[in-house]
């Protein structure tokens, strides 16, 4: 009995949900173009590019020397993906040593009394 009222209950809540994004999905679906099309497109300029002119001219350069330049942006790419990837995990946690250390409700709340005590006495003043 309560199983099946359990299974009644939550498929009322997945119709209603269904009914309020369905719409919503429709107008992301159309607002947005597929994204295969617009990876195939880059792609296929990608290849026209360095298909043409710029492949000649990579030519000119010699294996070794094209190994060694991309090794270095490689290296260059991960040393700043590190730094960047470093800096905003210590942001985070700064963040989070802030919220612990301040206790965020506790916070909260003072500054809502606050309020209402500041607006209580402004309106008795008025009066």
């Amino acid at each position: 009995m309560a199983k099946a009222l359990f299974n009644v209950f939550f498929n009322i809540i997945k119709s209603i949900i269904n009914v309020v994004l369905t719409p919503i999905n429709s107008i992301v679906a159309n607002f947005f173009p597929n994204l295969a099309t617009i990876i195939n497109s880059f792609n296929s300029a990608l290849k026209i590019y360095l298909g043409g002119g710029l492949s000649y001219f990579f030519n000119l350069i010699p294996p070794t020397s094209r190994t060694l330049i991309l090794l270095y942006l490689s290296i260059l790419l991960a040393y700043y993906t590190s730094i960047f990837s470093y800096h905003l995990i210590l942001k985070l946690y700064q963040i989070i040593k802030k919220i612990k250390t301040r206790n965020l409700l506790k916070f909260i709340f003072t500054k809502l009394l606050q309020k209402i005590h500041y607006s209580y006495y402004s309106q008795k003043r008025k009066n």
